[in-house]
């Protein structure tokens, strides 16, 4: 027998205890602690079913609504262009891409196009640093051309950030102040490996 006093980081209902020491748990936002004893394996096993409630449970408070872009970094234009239009056959998101000169993302000094895939709502964007000190440029000079981040819409930015940092995810903050944001990006160290984004829902998602 061990002490329960693993802390793991999960969203739960409330009313809930540990069912194996009948131990009841401490509740805050996005933890659970419990402080009984029993064995080491049925603790975690115990807390592994917890965390399958959490996620479907966090999941009803987002407001993600679907997958926005993809976003690939190359040192120019036509190194992607030449690819997803020449040899793929797509096309400039016109409505959303300032042409010909792309937009500009300032935080990063990037210049940006988006292309559309078929008929789909889910664009790639191109992302082509104007200098070789952002983050993003850094990115390119090391792993070259390709991914750089999965985005995801979201009817609140804002609101969605707090909760996917409530979630244990780490938020990059450009200074932007929060209640005016229209882009929010999450460390790859505390999501899996990859840069995630959320930006606003462009009512294209069901």
């Amino acid at each position: 027998m061990v002490a329960c006093d693993i802390r793991k980081k999960v969203d739960i209902f409330l009313g809930d205890s540990c069912l194996e020491c009948n131990f009841v748990t401490h509740f805050y936002p996005t933890h659970v602690f419990c402080h009984g004893a029993h064995s080491q394996l049925k603790h975690n096993l115990y807390f592994r079913s917890l965390s399958m409630l959490a996620s479907h449970y966090i999941r009803e408070e987002f407001m993600i609504t679907g997958l926005d872009h993809l976003g690939i970094v190359a040192p120019d234009l036509s190194t992607a262009s030449d690819v997803l239009l020449g040899q793929f056959g797509f096309d400039y998101d016109v409505e959303r891409t300032a042409l010909p000169d792309g937009n500009v993302f300032a935080p990063e000094n990037t210049s940006i196009w988006f292309v559309k895939v078929g008929t789909g709502a889910t664009r790639i964007e191109i992302l082509v640093p104007r200098d070789d000190i952002s983050g993003i440029a850094r990115f390119l000079s090391k792993n070259g051309p390709g991914l750089h981040h999965i985005g995801y819409s979201s009817t609140s930015v804002p609101d969605d950030m707090k909760k996917l940092v409530e979630t244990g995810l780490d938020f990059i903050d450009f200074g932007t102040p929060t209640d005016e944001l229209t882009a929010a990006f999450f460390h790859p160290k505390t999501a899996a490996g990859i840069l995630h984004e959320i930006v606003p829902d462009r009512g294209l998602h069901g």
